[in-house]
């Protein structure tokens, strides 16, 4: 009788089949869910902090008191620069002594006022009234003069000239006088400010009381207070110019700085060699000091990850008989030359991944019976490079920091190099990742 014969069923193929769906949609599963790989290229920089201040201004200045009361006309705009012997201001009633029939014009002060009025025209603007004020103050000059030529002085105007070159101002706080010597904290209470007073009230000024004053230097101080908290976060101790802006006009510069202690207290100088037009009368000036005092490679926080890492004393390194740096593992009388990934070393200790040693290896040291038991655990910051593709993770020093970014030391071994890749978001991944 013939035999029966049995095909064999394909048990093998399809659990292999199987096993080949389960991975592919398990990959696809791990795919879909991994969060998205965004890659930070490191750059250099620096943190800048903005520390705000009242700073109070102290500037070359002087005051010009009338000499007698009366009516008083004024010539030039505030903050116009004058030289010696510009007209200033008259003392008596100018519009009545001008409407006599005294006042002849010689072709030399036509000239003046034809000229005045073709500057006015040439230089129009409809944005603003500054010419005509300015063209207003300077006919007034031109008849005032031409009235003196033929009264020679024998009116009832008295006619007072800038003594010294500066910028003109007819606002006066009573603290033109001040000086560094004199700094304390009251000056910058706000409770203790005075404000700045018109030097005429409706055109009437007394004898003796100020009608002027001239600023004689583009050059002054702002001087603001500081303690050693300030002066430590904001890295103020050893820098001798800081970047500011002035909150008039919103300026930004540059001034020379430096640290004064005054009656026990410390205090901020700046000095400035511009912009005080915009400070004539002004005592006090809202600043902004922009501080850089520490750079370095610029990296975001939510880069920044923490491992934990196996401490061993330096002098255990070797360099083996093919070049590599490792330890020798000590195991009974049977000593080898192992191998593990060093994260870090420094001048007392060798950092190592703990993936790649067991706690409890006993290691021996070069040239010497002495050794040492693997335990001690220390935490490590760092960052993830993926400039090959998969999570290498790198120690960093942070130099600075604020909410958003840190400052990290550039230019030691084994860390950070300018435009290395790493891991914007280090919480998603640990070491040894396969990223792209």
């Amino acid at each position: 009788m013939a035999r029966k014969r049995y095909s064999a069923k394909p048990k093998a193929a399809i659990i292999i089949f199987i096993i080949v769906i389960a991975y592919a949609i398990s990959f696809s599963v791990m795919i879909l869910f991994r969060p998205t790989t965004a890659i930070y290229e490191v750059v250099a920089g620096g943190l800048s902090q903005t520390y705000t201040a009242r700073g109070l201004v102290m500037r070359q200045e002087k005051v010009y008191n009338a000499e007698n009361s009366g009516t008083i006309s004024y010539f030039q705009n505030e903050g116009a620069r004058v030289k010696v012997d510009d007209p200033i201001y008259a003392m008596g009633n100018v519009e009545e002594e001008l409407g006599k029939d005294k006042t002849q014009l010689t072709s030399t002060r036509i000239d003046q006022l034809r000229s005045a009025l073709k500057s006015y025209v040439t230089n129009y603007d409809t944005d603003g009234f500054g010419s005509l004020y300015d063209t207003r103050n300077m006919i007034n000059t031109i008849l005032v003069s031409a009235h003196n030529d033929v009264t020679n002085g024998g009116n009832d105007i008295n006619t007072v000239n800038a003594q010294v070159t500066g910028y003109v101002e007819y606002r006066v706080d009573g603290q033109e006088n001040i000086n560094e010597d004199s700094l304390s904290d009251s000056m910058f209470d706000k409770n203790n400010e005075i404000k700045p007073v018109k030097t005429a009230d409706n055109n009437k000024v007394e004898a003796g009381k100020p009608a002027y004053k001239i600023v004689t230097s583009e050059d002054w101080n702002i001087y603001i207070k500081l303690d050693d908290s300030i002066i430590s976060e904001y890295g103020l101790d050893d820098v001798n110019g800081v970047s500011l802006r002035l909150g008039k006009n919103n300026v930004v510069t540059r001034g020379n700085f430096e640290i004064l202690e005054k009656n026990g207290k410390k205090y901020g100088k700046i000095t400035l060699n511009k912009y005080i037009e915009y400070y004539l009368s002004d005592r006090y000036a809202n600043i902004e000091i922009t501080s850089n005092n520490v750079s370095g490679l610029k990296i975001p926080n939510s880069s920044l990850a923490v491992e934990d890492m196996y401490v061993v004393p330096a002098d255990y390194l070797t360099k083996g008989a093919s070049g590599e740096y490792g330890f020798f593992q000590q195991n009974g009388s049977n000593v080898t030359f192992i191998t593990p990934v060093i994260t870090k070393t420094d001048n007392e200790n060798c950092y190592i991944r703990t993936r790649r040693m067991s706690s409890g290896t006993v290691l021996k040291k070069p040239d010497s019976s002495e050794t040492y038991t693997v335990g001690k655990i220390e935490r490590l910051t760092g960052v993830y490079s993926v400039n090959t593709g998969y999570t290498v993770f790198k120690p960093v020093e942070i130099l600075d920091q604020n909410k958003e970014y840190s400052i990290i030391k550039y230019g030691y071994e084994q860390s950070l190099s300018i435009y290395d890749r790493i891991l914007l978001n280090a919480a998603d991944y640990s070491s040894d990742e396969v990223v792209y």
